[in-house]
C-alpha cells in the first residue's frame, strides 16, 4: 500500500474534508497537511499510521477511494 502526497489529497477530497479538518483528525495543522499534499513535506511513518488508523485503510480501501475520486471527478 503506497500513500503519497496525491493519495492524501484524494482521501481528503473523497471524505469532503478541508485541510484543517483533516489536520484536526490526524493531530496536525492545516499548514502541515497542505504542505504534505503539495509534496513540500516528507510523508513520515507516523503520518501514514495516523491515516491508516483514522480511515481504516488497507489496499482494497485505498483502491475504492481512488475509484470514487475518479468516478465522480471530485476536484
Amino acid at each position: 500500500m503506497r500513500i503519497d502526497n496525491e493519495t492524501i489529497y484524494i482521501i481528503r477530497r473523497v471524505y469532503q474534508l478541508t485541510a484543517k479538518e483533516l489536520g484536526d483528525l490526524l493531530g496536525y495543522s492545516q499548514t502541515y497537511v497542505s504542505r504534505l499534499e503539495r509534496g513540500l513535506e516528507n510523508i513520515t511513518d507516523n503520518v501514514i499510521f495516523k491515516l491508516v488508523e483514522t480511515f481504516q485503510l488497507d489496499a482494497e480501501r485505498l483502491k475504492e477511494i481512488r475509484e470514487t475520486y475518479l468516478k465522480y471527478s471530485i476536484k
